[in-house]
């Protein structure tokens, strides 16, 4: 019961829509929110510490945001093959 309680509130989904997800799935989203939750912890933290911190300690801090915020990966363009390759369905397109 808590397992779908947890999944309901962290992600806003329904019973039904949980009760219709295989149980890998659900699973993986479920060890999802530990990790989810404790990032935002350590960005909660980090903002607590931020005035109190030196030049290059905020420098790198900032830094360190900037790059996990704009992943390379995400910056540059991709094939709609490699779209749909990532999204987990099948890529090739229907020209008719």
């Amino acid at each position: 019961m808590f397992f779908r309680a947890k999944l309901a509130q962290f992600y806003g989904w329904t019973h039904h829509y949980i009760e219709e997800l295989d149980y890998g799935t659900a699973l993986e989203y479920y060890e999802a929110i530990t990790v989810i939750e404790s990032r935002d912890r350590m960005v909660d933290m980090n903002i607590v510490d931020y005035p109190h911190l030196k030049n290059d300690a905020r420098r790198n801090m900032h830094r360190e945001f900037k790059k996990l915020a704009n992943p390379k990966e995400l910056q540059r363009e991709m094939s709609f093959e490699e779209f749909a390759k990532r999204m987990g369905i099948d890529g090739k397109r229907n020209n008719n």
